[in-house]
């Protein structure tokens, strides 16, 4: 009898310690809080510079960064020579959108262009891109307005092509082409001649894979996607998973660590939606940035790089500037990888610089 208490007592022993431990490790991991962008939307860059928008204005990243244009904006855009800004308002139910248009190196205004049409959309060479819809089909197509010549339209020649809910314009003089969903939950991450892949739902994402030629698609179910990076016949992906008491209710869009049950990486073969390596990491290890080069994560206070093939260490350095109560934003643009946190940009980590 006083055998099976003991065997008894120790069966609730390790049921209760199964119980509680996650409850103890949740609030043993300081309140942390790293959100990482699928897509560069605070960080621009252009042969080279790189530039960010804060509430002061906007920055090109130097040693030290410099301030170009000051002022806080809905949108900016920058090609060899320019700095676009857009701003926009709502007058008598009519849309005003303004451009301010700025030198790239030295911040001097070149001109102020306004329209009264609404017409909004990304600005490289003085050349507006501009999403419409076709009356009478009901089509997304894309229209080009000079912002120097009071937005005159200019005619482009493309090649419009569907896939699925998909519309791809492909340009007769060479530009990189364009992907329109006219699903608005479905994102657009990589466009080829055979294929379009997307994202259906950030927050507990499908990714879909959808051939042309074929009449199928790939459908691949992921979590909440963190970053995303295209080659040219490989998908890098990172996500979360969450996990929550029973109390609180599921949570998808968490990003503090202390929720999370743990970050994982996919790479998938884009010419057949095959996965061909995966991997989970640490509970509170946070991918920052995932591509054929390098894995760098966030982990108890020190950035990490590993080999992508092999997943080794190359590499530890601090991360002082990350610190308990903190919240931060991460985005990738070409090789660096950039911390914000509420006022502005804290690093700048560029993995070559340590290979």
């Amino acid at each position: 009898m006083k055998r099976l208490k003991q065997i008894l007592l120790l069966i609730f022993s390790v049921f209760l310690i199964m119980l509680i431990s996650p409850f103890i490790a949740y609030k043993a991991t300081d309140n942390i809080t790293i959100n990482v962008s699928a897509a560069a939307e605070r960080i621009t860059s252009c042969n080279g510079e790189y530039f960010y928008q804060t509430k002061n204005g906007i920055y090109k990243c130097g040693e030290p960064d410099k301030i170009i244009v000051n002022g806080l904006f809905e949108d900016f855009y920058v090609d060899s020579r320019r700095i676009y800004c857009i701003s926009s308002l709502m007058r008598n139910n009519k849309k005003y959108v303004t451009v301010y248009v700025y030198d790239k190196e030295t911040g001097a205004p070149f001109g102020t262009f306004s329209n009264t049409d609404g017409l909004e959309g990304p600005v490289n060479d003085g050349i507006m891109c501009v999403v419409s819809v076709q009356k009478a089909t009901n089509r997304s197509i894309l229209r080009f307005y000079d912002i120097y010549s009071d937005f005159r339209e200019v005619s482009v020649v493309y090649d419009r092509k569907s896939y699925g809910d998909t519309t791809v314009f492909e340009f007769a003089d060479g530009r990189p082409p364009v992907a329109l969903s006219e699903s608005n939950c479905e994102k657009i991450i990589s466009v080829s001649k055979d294929y379009v892949v997307s994202i259906d739902n950030s927050l507990n994402a499908d990714v879909i894979f959808n051939y042309r030629d074929l009449s199928a698609y790939n459908r691949t179910k992921i979590g909440k996607i963190n970053t995303v990076h295209d080659s040219s016949d490989s998908l890098y992906l990172s996500y979360t998973e969450n996990k929550s008491f029973f109390w609180e209710g599921n949570n998808y869009s968490r990003t503090d660590l202390k929720h999370n049950k743990f970050d994982g990486i996919k790479t998938i073969e884009q010419r057949t939606g095959k996965i061909i390596s995966e991997k989970q990491l640490r509970r509170t290890e946070r991918v920052l940035r995932y591509d054929e080069n390098a894995l760098i994560t966030y982990y108890n206070g020190n950035y990490i790089c590993y080999d992508t093939l092999k997943f080794k260490e190359l590499w530890k350095i601090k991360a002082t500037e990350i610190v308990e109560d903190g919240t931060y934003y991460v985005e990738n643009c070409d090789n660096c990888t950039f911390i914000f946190d509420d006022n502005g940009l804290i690093n700048k980590i560029n993995y070559s610089n340590f290979s």
